[in-house]
């Protein structure tokens, strides 16, 4: 993105994050480079919009199966040799900087390009697969909660259970409060058994004021399903549960 003018220059000066975005979202970021990027966020506006365009793409990823996503991760083309120059006395700082910098912008790309093929695969495969297994049935909606706290949070939630082929999909709607503080949270969507397995099916990451709609399946039939789970990525505490 743009977001800033040269003083003097009707020429617009690149934000040099701009490419963190994409790697920001799939958790491709060193800790430090993370903390760096939040505190860009808390300023720029465009980043913000940018991360959340990219919210859903780490759910959409859950459903494609890990073959598939790393057959569509084309190798980064190695970069020529440069021709030998004499050795500057800052050499060592430059190519410090200069490996982060196409460290990060590379893994941008990569993980984008991945991403970009693989939602492209999830929409070409599920129509594929509705069309295969549900014959133009309707959906069987098991369960519908709204979700209740297990901690405070500026999140809300409520979800769907529906029967799919000897399954569960569970499909969620997530909000998250408006704030003048700005903050970014990654969470995971859980679901627990009778039998006290516990599967992870979607995880994103979202801002204030946003709503995101997580969805994925489980092996388990929704009769074997004891609770559903909304969960901090980062520490697996509880945030939202609610009993079917």
């Amino acid at each position: 993105m743009i977001d800033e003018v040269a003083s003097g220059s009707d020429e617009p000066v690149a934000d040099a994050y701009a490419s963190w975005d994409g790697a920001y979202v799939l958790g491709a970021l060193s800790a430090a480079e993370r903390r760096e990027y939040e505190r860009h966020l808390a300023d720029c506006t465009g980043c913000r919009l940018a991360v959340a365009d990219l919210a859903g793409v780490p759910g959409l990823l859950q459903r494609v199966e890990p073959a598939v996503a790393l057959a569509l991760i084309e190798p980064v083309a190695a970069e020529p040799e440069p021709e030998a120059a004499p050795v500057p006395s800052n050499l060592l700082p430059q190519l410090v900087s200069g490996t982060r910098a196409r460290r990060r912008r590379n893994v941008a790309l990569a993980l984008a390009g991945a991403a970009a093929a693989a939602v492209v695969a999830v929409l070409v495969a599920v129509p594929a697969t509705l069309a295969v297994h549900d014959h133009g049935a309707p959906t069987a909606v098991v369960a519908e909660h709204t979700m209740n706290p297990v901690v405070p949070t500026p999140v809300s939630a409520s979800f769907r259970v529906i029967a799919a082929d000897g399954g569960s999909r569970i499909d969620m709607t997530c909000s998250y409060a408006k704030s003048e503080t700005a903050y970014s949270w990654r969470g995971s969507l859980w679901v627990v058994g009778v039998d006290g397995t516990e599967s992870r099916v979607a995880d994103w990451t979202a801002l204030p004021g946003t709503t995101m709609s997580p969805s994925g399946t489980v092996a388990l039939a929704p009769d074997k399903i004891k609770s559903v789970q909304v969960r901090s990525a980062a520490t697996n505490q509880v945030v939202l549960s609610s009993n079917l």
